[in-house]
């Protein structure tokens, strides 16, 4: 039997989860321009490269003061949606609130895409290049250990004769953000060169000759995955069983679930040993327990809720459980155990063993 999806177990576990602490998730903060932010309906290449990083065992958490794209925060979205990017903006914006930004979001890695705007709206080569290199200053200012991603553009697409000049900067630019790149790596603050341009079509790879089209928000993705996914490491969803449940009528009640993984619906199946129609309390909590009970077993859970439950006969029920799509969850750990009323049971009360979530990437 499955009972609907945010029906209380899982609407409760999921309104408990920002109590939840994990292990130290690694922050990465996009930063930039409209090619970081992008305009609804496009989701920016940060959709692919979380979904990407997550599909290969890699669970990060994206960080910014800035949710979603431009004219649509994307509640609900199905990766982490928090970034830095400001349509619009030049790099001299970007530095003038850089220490802002990166006091609030403490990254660890940093996707710096600046520039094109202070190009594209009339500044010369070396302003803006001096520009990046005072967010560089200003993101080791505050985090004098983080690892910056340099973005090399693409060369956007126009046939306006007078945006010939502008687009000629492009590969002038790149050549010296490869020098600043350079120039600005050290061995505790690495700064590590990212191509978007090569292989990048912007007649092809844009709607508007500026702006990714999925095709071309995707090949960003890839360019940056490249750099980024070679300083991670796999945290892959896990979900086991612990301790010694106590049988009932006929046997043990059962708890089993998928690998819980961040952005999934994995579903609790949950055994019921009666042999007929009885009533169950589902426990959950973020920390084991062996507490010994009057009833003859261990409580298994260091209960933070509980969820009353009615088992219609002898068959399983179904518990789809939502966890939202935010790297923050990376390394939480939650547990869970059933106790079911069944007169088979010494006391009455037949319980599972423990099962122990691990919230993280796909294996």
């Amino acid at each position: 039997m499955r009972i609907p999806p945010l029906r209380s177990t899982a609407l409760l576990f999921v309104c408990a989860l920002p109590l939840a602490t994990g292990a130290a998730q690694v922050r990465v903060m996009p930063l930039g321009d409209s090619i970081t932010e992008a305009f609804a309906p496009q989701t920016s290449f940060r959709r692919p490269l979380w979904l990407d990083l997550m599909a290969n065992g890699h669970c990060v958490d994206f960080v910014g003061g800035q949710t979603g794209v431009a004219g649509d925060p994307l509640p609900g979205a199905d990766f982490d949606p928090h970034h830095e990017g400001h349509v619009t903006w030049r790099a001299d914006q970007i530095a003038g609130n850089i220490l802002t930004y990166t006091a609030a979001a403490q990254p660890d890695i940093v996707l710096l895409a600046a520039g094109a705007n202070d190009l594209i709206q009339g500044q010369g080569v070396t302003d803006a290049i001096g520009d990046v290199g005072l967010i560089i200053d200003g993101l080791r200012q505050i985090e004098p250990e983080v690892t910056v991603l340099l973005a090399q553009y693409f060369s956007p697409d126009s046939a306006d004769p007078l945006a010939a000049p502008i687009i000629a900067q492009f590969p002038v630019f790149n050549g010296e953000i490869a020098l600043l790149a350079a120039a600005k790596h050290s061995p505790l603050s690495p700064v590590l060169l990212v191509d978007l341009a090569t292989g990048f079509d912007a007649q092809v790879d844009t709607y508007d000759g500026v702006h990714p089209n999925a095709q071309g928000e995707q090949k960003l993705a890839d360019a940056w995955r490249a750099v980024l996914q070679p300083l991670l490491v796999t945290e892959p969803a896990e979900a086991d069983s612990y301790g010694n449940g106590l049988a009932g009528t006929l046997g043990e009640p059962t708890l089993s679930s998928a690998a819980p993984v961040i952005g999934t619906q994995p579903t609790l199946t949950l055994g019921n040993p009666s042999g007929g129609a009885t009533a169950a309390v589902l426990l959950y909590g973020f920390a084991p327990a062996a507490i010994p009970k009057g009833w003859g077993s261990d409580l298994l859970v260091a209960v933070t809720g509980t969820v009353s439950l009615d088992f219609p006969g002898p068959a399983d029920i179904e518990l789809t459980v939502p966890i939202p799509a935010d790297g923050a969850f990376c390394g939480v750990a939650a547990y869970f155990q059933l106790l079911v009323a069944d007169a088979g049971a010494p006391h009455g009360i037949a319980t599972s063993a423990g099962l122990e979530w691990v919230l993280g990437a796909q294996r």
